[in-house]
């Protein structure tokens, strides 16, 4: 991972929308500091994936997959996609 952090390299993956080998994206996950508490979860959060060739990336492309919407540590709205015009949808 070089001179990065874990967390950077993490977003330069995002951000460049790279692939990665299944085995790469376990190393960089178990590199991941932990969260700082479960709380830090709660609010609207962006959907995306690491393109390892798992189907289940195609899938949540397929499926305008937009994210997920913590309302509290054990209240979550886990797929939220997109409709026609950009908006969110719970499914």
């Amino acid at each position: 991972m070089g001179s990065m952090t874990p967390e950077e390299h993490a977003l330069s993956y995002i951000e460049s929308q790279g692939e990665l080998t299944d085995a790469e994206a376990g190393r960089l996950f178990d590199a991941l500091k932990p969260l700082p508490s479960r709380e830090f979860l709660v609010g609207s959060w962006d959907g995306g994936c690491f393109e390892t060739g798992h189907p289940g990336c195609k899938a949540l492309i397929e499926t305008k997959w937009a994210g997920k919407d913590f309302r509290g540590v054990d209240d979550v709205d886990p797929i939220m996609t997109f409709d026609d015009k950009g908006g969110t949808v719970l499914e």
